[in-house]
């Protein structure tokens, strides 16, 4: 005997139940609603190019943060997650000091309903300005035995540095450092740009044209040798001799090329007339440095005393 259309009709029906029922089952206790909770979520500001234009830009140390709850089935939940929880925010009619906006999701879900807490940021804003800085270049270190440096040269003098108004004000001076422990040649090295207050703490925050500079250091090799006075008789006629005769200082320290150095032994000054320490007993002479030797010293006192006798 052939089933009825009616039998038909009640056993579709009842998987149809059985189905819905099962269904409900798994959304209701294998796929639940559920409540996540997030913190510390960053907040994009959407029209932070728009402020740069105007030359406005965000005060310092602000926290551009909120938390957010979701309800909703936990595998979407748990799909949005970890899609990622954009928070955003515009600045409507920025304008210098305090700012209110409110905040929201970025491309929210229908299935999800959102608590955002705070649900506004006070925002500060302030002018966008710019100066240029003279780079001073400070080294540390101690450079190898008998050397000295030579010059200092930057691939750049001066930085342009721009950001809030309340830190770039505080900024009197950029300066980089170069590390010379035990260096003994020229050298080059990148150093980064270090952006000072009055009392010599770094101001982080601001942008600059640049943030490292090439430091070429050149260097010089240096020696003590002894220094002798150059007494230039210009009196042929008178017999004299130099009593305690002294010269200080007795020794210099001199610098120049290695190659150059080496020939050197000794130091005269330049020529001393015996008229004129006859009339002083003491005076002041510059030392007589061959071609491309430097010295510190820049002066050397000769004292005596002198006896004279005429000839007849």
């Amino acid at each position: 005997m052939k089933p009825s259309n009616t039998s038909n009709f009640k056993i579709k029906s009842a998987c149809l139940i059985i189905a819905f029922l099962v269904w409900v089952y798994v959304m209701i206790d294998i796929d639940p609603v559920d409540t996540r909770e997030l913190t510390s979520v960053q907040v994009k500001i959407t029209n932070i190019g728009e402020l740069n234009n105007h030359n406005l830009i965000l005060s310092p140390n602000q926290k551009l943060e909120a938390g957010v709850k979701l309800k909703g089935r936990r595998s979407i939940i748990a799909r949005k997650i970890k899609e990622g929880v954009i928070l955003q925010t515009t600045i409507e009619n920025a304008k210098i000091g305090e700012n209110v906006t409110k905040i929201s999701v970025n491309s929210e879900n229908p299935e999800i309903t959102y608590t955002i807490t705070p649900s506004t940021l006070n925002l500060n804003i302030e002018d966008n300005i710019s100066k240029s800085e003279k780079i001073q270049v400070y080294s540390v270190g101690q450079l190898a035995e008998n050397t000295v440096i030579d010059s200092l040269k930057l691939s750049k003098d001066t930085v342009t540095i721009s950001g809030p108004k309340s830190l770039i004000d505080k900024i009197v001076r950029v300066e980089a450092q170069i590390d010379l422990e035990n260096s003994k040649e020229t050298l080059s090295k990148w150093v980064k740009l270090k952006f000072l207050d009055i009392n010599g703490n770094e101001i982080s925050g601001v942008f600059s044209d640049f943030s490292d500079i090439l430091v070429t250091v050149s260097v010089k090799k240096e020696k003590s040798v002894p220094i002798y006075a150059d007494i230039l008789n210009d009196k042929p006629n008178f017999n004299m001799s130099l009593l305690n005769l002294t010269v200080s200082p007795q020794e210099i320290k001199i610098s120049g090329n290695l190659v150059d150095l080496e020939k050197i032994e000794k130091i005269y000054t330049k020529p001393i007339s015996l008229t004129k320490l006859l009339q002083d007993n003491s005076i002041k002479v510059e030392p007589n440095l061959p071609e491309n030797i430097q010295s510190n010293v820049k002066t050397i006192t000769i004292s005596s005393e002198v006896s004279t006798n005429q000839n007849n």
